[in-house]
């Protein structure tokens, strides 16, 4: 594992204990096709990484940010 900087370990100092998504771990994981993949969860997540651009290849989501911290999450670019 990564020091310092790992974003799964950054979610789990953020992460809230109650959460009912992570359960206070601040990452969970979900299965695609029968394959388990790990995600931030965007319930805890303090989006306090800053923002990227999202650009050429995110279809409709170009020109909007994307969260650094690993969440997911997108908002518009004003």
């Amino acid at each position: 594992m990564r020091e310092g900087n790992d974003s799964f370990e950054h979610a789990a100092s953020n992460a809230n204990p109650d959460c009912p998504k992570c359960h206070g771990k601040g990452s969970y994981v979900y299965t695609t096709r029968g394959t388990p993949h790990s995600t931030i969860c965007p319930l805890c997540c303090k989006h306090d990484r800053g923002w990227w651009l999202l650009e050429r290849h995110y279809g409709r989501d170009n020109g909007k940010l994307c969260c650094v911290a690993g969440c997911g999450m997108t908002k518009e670019n004003v």
